[in-house]
């Protein structure tokens, strides 16, 4: 009887480990395997942003989620070729999200397809950088403000 019983509460607890319920240190609130840091992850990586006419000034909005059991750390965006003004990185708590909205200036282009890339360095040690790509078309018409859904 007594070797039961020391089977049973072993199930017990093997059951209640299984399902999440064993006390831990620090459990990630994804899966029970412990904690995996911050995690980046934008919903759009190639934005485009439509026409505009070539005096207008689009502005892009991304969303960076972070999907991690640590704060995230984003710093820039950095533009190639174009220098910008060092900031404070943004940060982003466990399983939130925050939009970032770009203005982007393309007045000195004239019409045509114009692409730009973002990016942003992170704290997410799978993803240290984040790239996203940004397309507009410059042309005599157009405008307004394009937001990504």
């Amino acid at each position: 009887m007594r070797s039961w019983c020391i089977v049973a509460m072993g199930v017990i607890v093997m059951a209640l480990t299984a399902c999440g319920h064993a006390p831990a240190s620090r459990q990630s609130p994804l899966t029970n395997a412990g904690p995996i840091g911050s995690r980046v992850d934008v919903l759009e990586s190639e934005i485009d942003l439509g026409t505009f006419d070539e005096f207008a000034s689009p502005v892009a909005v991304i969303v960076f989620r972070n999907t991690g059991d640590e704060t995230l750390e984003l710093s820039g965006p950095r533009f190639p070729g174009v220098s910008t003004a060092a900031s404070e990185p943004l940060r982003i708590e466990p399983m939130g999200s925050l939009p970032v909205e770009i203005p982007l200036d393309f007045v000195d282009l004239g019409p045509g397809v114009h692409e730009r890339r973002a990016f942003w360095s992170t704290n997410d040690a799978r993803q240290t950088t984040v790239v996203v790509t940004l397309e507009v078309e410059v042309g005599p018409s157009g405008g307004g403000v394009a937001r990504v859904p």
